[in-house]
């Protein structure tokens, strides 16, 4: 039974999130389930980045946490569920393996889109979550336009 969901959202891919929150909400209300939305601001290493400032970087972390927080009202405000959002810095995958494990979520709910090259040679982020989480993981695909 998943009494915590972990949901992981790129606020770069916010067209898939109509099935990951179908798939949400009905896993939460069958479960009593409480749901934590999470963003990850991928760190920029100051070795690879060094004209990143911290303002900047502090910037983009404080307009994620509205986005993230905008779209839990949107999505999951009047649905009587108990929910929380928040957008933390680090690598995206670890960072989401880390969080789901630090609050003893039971369920990783997250979506996957069709790969690019980079995420063929890279593996993707759902991919990278899958292999390394400690609990289980719903990896929801978009459905295909016609």
């Amino acid at each position: 039974m998943a009494n915590k969901l972990l949901v992981p959202i790129d606020l770069n891919q916010e067209e898939v999130l109509d099935p990951v929150f179908k798939a949400v909400t009905e896993l939460a209300a069958a479960h009593d389930a409480e749901v934590d939305l999470l963003t990850v601001v991928p760190n920029l290493d100051a070795g690879i980045f060094p004209y990143v400032s911290q303002d900047l970087l502090q910037q983009t972390l404080d307009a994620a946490n509205k986005r993230i927080r905008e779209i839990g009202e949107t999505r999951l405000g009047d649905s009587g569920l108990t929910w929380r959002a928040e957008a933390l810095i680090g690598p995206i995958a670890r960072t989401i393996v880390d969080t789901a494990e630090d609050k003893g979520s039971d369920l990783i709910v997250m979506a996957s889109h069709d790969p690019g090259v980079l995420d063929i040679l890279l593996g993707s982020v759902a991919d990278q979550v899958l292999r390394r989480a400690h609990c289980s993981v719903l990896i929801v695909r978009q459905r295909p336009q016609r």
